[in-house]
């Protein structure tokens, strides 16, 4: 697996515990940090997205605001690359409409899945950095997505599937029971859950009749 982290000259600090954060996804959810392979770059996002493109990445994460200004950029690279991005708000406020599943992957962040950052999102996710560092701080978006970006990505690596079937396992076994959430999105990601779910399987088509012919006698040849 392996994952682009898109940052800023001079926020190395920033994109350090985004890092980080990104690893306890992973770690906590069974991963092996030798199977994971994080870049960091500091080109713009579309420039990044093309270099990740042509490297064999499978996500770009960028730990910023502005995920509604990227929705065409990210549609344009989906399914080869994904590209990641909080909402894009440390406040409640609606920042992005997700009422429609977008390509781009979008992870806010909450306790126990509930969201505290910006509203209409995918999931919810604890931030691992803040949360250790200052209990009783709210839970900050960069790090709460990187830290679910993290569990997404081992899900569709454990079973070498696509992003959009680790989502959709992800989606059906969140906090939210299956159902999107205008505040909490799907909620909180159960990777377990996630790993082992079953889809539903469509019903069997029910058996085709077979054709009755039916032969004309005519009774004046008969007799």
């Amino acid at each position: 697996m392996k994952i682009y982290i898109n940052g800023n000259l001079g926020k190395e600090t920033h994109e350090d515990k985004v890092e980080e954060a990104l690893k306890l996804g992973w770690v906590h959810s069974g991963g092996n940090l030798q199977e994971l392979t994080i870049v960091r770059s500091t080109e713009p996002l579309t420039a990044c997205m093309e270099t990740a493109k042509n490297n064999n990445a499978q996500f770009v994460h960028r730990s910023y605001t502005g995920a509604n200004t990227y929705v065409s950029l990210a549609e344009s690279y989906y399914p080869d690359v994904i590209l990641s991005m909080p909402p894009g708000s440390n406040e409640k406020i609606k920042i992005f409409d997700y009422s429609i599943p977008q390509k781009i992957l979008l992870i806010s962040s909450g306790d126990n899945g509930i969201n505290e950052t910006g509203y209409n999102t995918e999931f919810v996710e604890n931030d691992p950095i803040t949360a250790e560092t200052v209990p009783d701080e709210l839970d900050l978006e960069s790090f709460g997505s990187s830290y679910g970006l993290g569990k997404i990505a081992y899900i569709m690596h454990s079973l070498n599937c696509s992003s959009d079937e680790a989502r959709a396992r992800a989606r059906a076994t969140g906090s939210e029971g299956g159902v999107w959430h205008q505040t909490n999105g799907f909620g909180k990601i159960n990777v377990g859950e996630a790993v082992n779910y079953g889809f539903p399987k469509p019903p069997k088509p029910k058996p085709k009749r077979k054709a009755v012919k039916y032969i004309v006698v005519n009774k004046n040849a008969l007799s």
